[in-house]
């Protein structure tokens, strides 16, 4: 069976699917686009499965085509597609492609012996049977009645009262903050061997407006969070990120590390990925820590808006997008 999702909401998933396909048949122009082969994606939108009990942690979707294994009681899919995107889900019938084959049977374990038996009581008397009485003749049936007429029909009810409204979706809220250039300015040089913040200059989606954002930090309320975050990096040597919480000086999640040759290398893209509670009130920033700096003036991302027949009309050299639970 295949139907297609848009927006925010929740469909249900028939019994013994073993995996989804999903086909993207609408791209929003505001996603990015990753440099594995197919091409992977990012600012698609994101997926839930549930089996009536709760819901496995969030998968994005990053491809044109792509499978997702289904646990074993699988019955619901909740999602949040951004920016007008469309995607076909295909059900699969099948065993998760994803699954390990089943272990083998444990050995039966022994019977425990038969306990004794009691002995049995003794039968008490049986009581005397009774006399059955006669059977009484049946009387005549009676002639059956005419149908009387059918009564008016009543007034209508009052209309009951409304239902108290449903659970809300899987995500309270999509923040998207990001680094924004002018077409043909490069990132700029980095700061070597201290970790700095990457500018974050544009609050690209606020979808429930809980955000604020100024001099490079994300201002979020207290509650549960998923983040990502990443940037690129040109002849840096070896680099990494971090999500740092400014507000109480502590690192949210450390991001994967990098590197990329100090002459001519191609670009790298560390991200940090992390889910998070804030107790309270908190500004967030995505920082960088590098070891070189070529002062060329693309150690933080190179432009596509300069000598690219049909370049872009903005650079975009970082992007912190959190979700709230």
């Amino acid at each position: 069976m295949t139907f297609t999702i848009s927006g925010t909401g929740s469909h249900a998933i028939a019994g013994g699917t073993g995996w989804l396909e999903l086909h993207i048949t609408t791209l929003p122009s505001s996603a990015g686009v990753g440099r594995a082969n197919p091409p992977d994606y990012y600012g698609i939108g994101l997926i839930r499965l549930g089996d009536g009990t709760g819901f496995w942690p969030p998968q994005k979707i990053d491809a044109d085509h792509q499978v997702v294994g289904c646990p074993i009681g699988i019955t619901v899919i909740d999602y949040a597609l951004f920016d007008g995107a469309v995607v076909d889900v295909t059900e699969a019938a099948g065993v998760n492609p994803f699954s390990g084959p089943p272990g083998s049977t444990g050995a039966t374990g022994a019977t425990g012996p038969a306990g004794p038996t009691g002995p049995a009581g003794p039968t008490g008397p049986a009581g005397a049977t009774g006399a059955t009485g006669a059977t009484g003749a049946t009387g005549p049936a009676g002639p059956t009645g005419p149908t009387g007429a059918t009564g008016a029909t009543g007034a209508t009810g009052a209309t009951g009262a409304t239902g108290p409204a449903g659970p809300a979706g899987s995500f309270a809220g999509y923040v998207l903050a990001a680094d924004h250039k002018a077409s043909g300015t490069a990132g700029g040089n980095p700061t070597t061997n201290a970790w700095t913040d990457r500018t974050l200059n544009t609050l690209v989606h606020d979808t429930a407006s809980i955000a604020s954002l100024a001099t490079n930090h994300l201002t979020l309320p207290a509650g549960n969070y998923v983040a990502r975050g990443r940037c690129p990096f040109y002849k840096t040597g070896r680099v990494t990120v971090r999500l740092r919480d400014v507000t109480n000086s502590v690192t949210v999640a450390s991001g994967v590390s990098k590197y990329t040759g100090t002459a001519t290398e191609a670009e790298v893209d560390p991200e940090v990925v992390v889910y998070f509670t804030l107790s309270g009130s908190a500004a967030l920033a995505l920082q960088y820590i590098c070891v070189n700096n070529s002062a060329d003036g693309f150690g933080l991302g190179v432009d596509t808006g300069s000598g690219v027949t049909g370049g872009v009309a903005t650079e975009v050299y970082a992007q912190l997008e959190v979700w709230k639970i």
